[in-house]
């Protein structure tokens, strides 16, 4: 994973870097500005000199993956719901997307003060044999609950959210084709088997956005396990039996000094 080339996201503002471009063609194809001065002017409008500045950024994958998983408000938890109202509430904001993203870049912040964003999964993930041995032999051992991300071993684990990073097309480079797709099909597997539980249905019918849908809130899923394993948060996931319902709950607890002293910045 480390030895891959990883083209950015978002900006260090939250801003995804896919849309601005997107912006950018918008404004040119409607006046008469040329493309790279477009670009010069979504990025003033980002809040940076130019384009180069924007683009030029220090790249961080983790920030990235961060922002990506918090954009993903369909899948909210109640708990982060609540923390973004209290947000809107301290800072009296109206709910907006431009409100949402800096909700999300101040949870960003909170996370980078308890040290979170230093966490890392390493570059030594199971090869992808090795991954589908765990995935069959936690099953053997547990049966379908076996591959929910609390019960995973640690390095099962990180292996997962390496694999669900590098599905993302746009996000890393020179990872050869044979490689994302095997990945891609064992994670798609997990998810097939948790879906079906307790395998009263076809999964495999379900409909590519709802397989992508499924995969991103996994991936978070697996991300915050992640981080209660090395932090002082505490999560607790869905069951097997809700884990991809829409009222599907993912609570976690706080460390104070998070609480108290950054997100509502008050005692």
């Amino acid at each position: 994973m480390n030895n891959q080339a990883y083209v950015a996201l978002y900006s260090s503002q939250g801003h995804s870097i896919k849309s601005l471009k997107a912006e950018a063609v918008k404004i040119k194809a409607a006046g008469d500005l040329t493309h790279i001065e477009s670009l010069h002017h979504v990025a003033r409008e980002a809040g940076y000199a130019n384009w180069d500045e924007l683009i030029n950024q220090a790249k961080d994958p983790k920030r990235d993956n961060f922002f990506r998983g918090t954009y993903q408000r369909d899948d909210a938890s109640l708990a982060l719901k609540g923390l973004y109202q209290t947000f809107l509430s301290d800072k009296k904001l109206p709910d907006s997307k431009d409100s949402y993203r800096r909700f999300t870049i101040h949870l960003w912040d909170g996370y980078t003060k308890l040290g979170m964003d230093k966490l890392d999964i390493g570059s030594e993930i199971l090869t992808l044999e090795a991954f589908i041995l765990n995935i069959r032999n936690q099953i053997e051992e547990m049966g379908g609950i076996g591959l929910l991300p609390q019960n995973m071993p640690d390095l099962m684990l990180q292996t997962l959210i390496g694999a669900t990073r590098i599905m993302l097309e746009d996000a890393y480079l020179n990872v050869s084709n044979e490689v994302k797709l095997g990945y891609s099909d064992a994670v798609i597997n997990i998810i097939c088997v948790l879906s079906s539980y307790p395998f009263e249905q076809d999964t495999y019918e379900m409909e590519g956005e709802e397989v992508i849908r499924r995969i991103g809130l996994f991936s978070l899923m697996a991300e915050m396990e992640f981080m209660s394993r090395n932090t002082g948060l505490s999560v607790e996931q869905p069951s097997i039996e809700s884990i991809f319902k829409e009222d599907a709950l993912i609570s976690f607890s706080l460390p104070d000094e998070f609480k108290a002293k950054y997100i509502f910045n008050k005692p």
